[in-house]
């Protein structure tokens, strides 16, 4: 779990606890990524752990003559009889 607080007059701090119970304070900024549990989430993410950003396509939003009537309300029966494409 992480805080983020900023108390006044100073710089912000992150508060990062963790599952062990140990917690990390970094005051926000360069010098913060030198920190090595910052060192190690980072080479971890550069190794490819951690969330993968997923992109979709929505065929609703990306052919809306297709899939709405003039009147905006959304067709009953959505689709296309064929796709043409350039593959490589």
């Amino acid at each position: 779990m992480a805080k983020f607080s900023v108390a006044k007059n100073k710089k912000p701090v992150v508060r990062i606890e963790l599952s062990s119970g140990q917690v990390v304070k970094l005051e926000t900024g360069n010098e913060a990524l030198e920190h090595p549990f910052l060192k190690r989430v980072i080479s971890a993410r550069e190794e490819g752990y951690g969330p993968k950003p997923m992109r979709f396509f929505h065929w609703q939003l990306e052919f809306p003559e297709a899939a709405f009537t003039e009147q905006g309300e959304r067709r009953d029966h959505f689709g296309f009889d064929a796709i043409v494409g350039n593959l490589p």
